[in-house]
């Protein structure tokens, strides 16, 4: 699904927008969420072009497609966030255990 809507702009609450790549979209709890990531300016890029992973942050996002139109809400639950998170968080630590042991 990323594939098809790889870029969106997002609105914040004090009407500035934020271009945001969508990194990933998953499934949890029998919902759908996204992973945005900012879009920023070249200042936190390494020699090579690529983000520094410890200045990469993600909005959390829960979407549904509607007439092959992806759209984004706000988790607004407290509790609905934290769970999101957390699962979000294990799988960072599943794939940071993988790149160790294929080291």
């Amino acid at each position: 699904m990323a594939e098809e809507y790889d870029y969106i702009e997002l609105t914040m609450e004090d009407g500035t927008t934020l271009n945001c790549e969508i990194f990933d979209t998953f499934a949890f709890e029998d919902k759908h969420y996204a992973l945005l990531t900012p879009v920023e300016d070249d200042e936190n890029d390494d020699d090579e072009g690529e983000k520094d992973e410890e200045d990469t942050y993600y909005f959390i996002m829960r979407c549904e497609v509607r007439d092959d139109e992806m759209e984004l809400f706000e988790v607004e639950d407290d509790e609905e966030f934290e769970r999101v998170a957390a699962y979000v968080q294990s799988l960072e630590d599943e794939e940071d255990e993988e790149d160790k042991e294929g080291d």
